[in-house]
């Protein structure tokens, strides 16, 4: 199975300036989840989505692909993450000829998360023969991300500025999102994507 992590590391933040490759702990930031991805029992291949070349240089210094610039129209700070998404899959498809089965998603602002905790997301994932389109990390099937009107749901309440920001953010609750959250709450690194 070809699994794909994608750590979407966008050169533009507003609070802290380059936060994705602030050291901590004597390392960048962005290695932390480089390295999980990397250690993990389920291997992948790790490309890191930026618009930055200082990050773009940092994730193959930590062992990372970064085989493409994302534009800066999609990496602003109220683009849509699915617009990344879909801009790094096409690429690896056009240029690479590469489609994952299988699609993770890590934040690089998660430092403390466990290769475990990532594992048991996929081996969750992988358990449920239910899950035909779905997670927004920890597995996405390429079809049903291609294929997606809405972004993100996300696994708590919003407030009216994200809702404002984010219109799905108000969907109604259905049962696939009733099971999103439930799977969530047992892993946090889990979010489902709209169907």
């Amino acid at each position: 199975m070809n699994i794909l992590c994608i750590i979407l590391a966008r050169g533009g933040s507003t609070r802290i300036p380059g936060k994705n490759i602030k050291i901590l702990g004597g390392k960048p930031l962005i290695a932390y989840t480089i390295e999980c991805a990397k250690h993990c029992t389920h291997q992948m291949r790790v490309v890191v989505s930026t618009d930055d070349p200082a990050i773009a240089a940092v994730a193959v210094k930590h062992g990372a692909e970064a085989p493409f610039l994302r534009p800066a129209a999609i990496s602003q700070g109220d683009s849509l993450e699915i617009d990344a998404f879909k801009h790094a899959l096409g690429w690896l498809k056009m240029f690479d000829q590469y489609e994952p089965d299988l699609i993770v998603k890590l934040f690089p602002t998660s430092p403390f998360r466990k290769p475990a905790s990532v594992d048991k997301a996929i081996e969750l994932l992988l358990a449920d023969q239910d899950a035909t389109f779905r997670d927004e990390v920890l597995g996405a099937p390429v079809q049903d991300v291609a294929g997606l009107r809405e972004p993100f749901i996300p696994p708590h309440p919003v407030d009216d500025r994200q809702a404002e920001r984010r219109p799905h953010a108000r969907l109604p609750i259905t049962p696939d999102r009733v099971r999103a959250e439930r799977v969530h709450r047992r892993s946090p690194d889990i979010k489902r994507l709209a169907p």
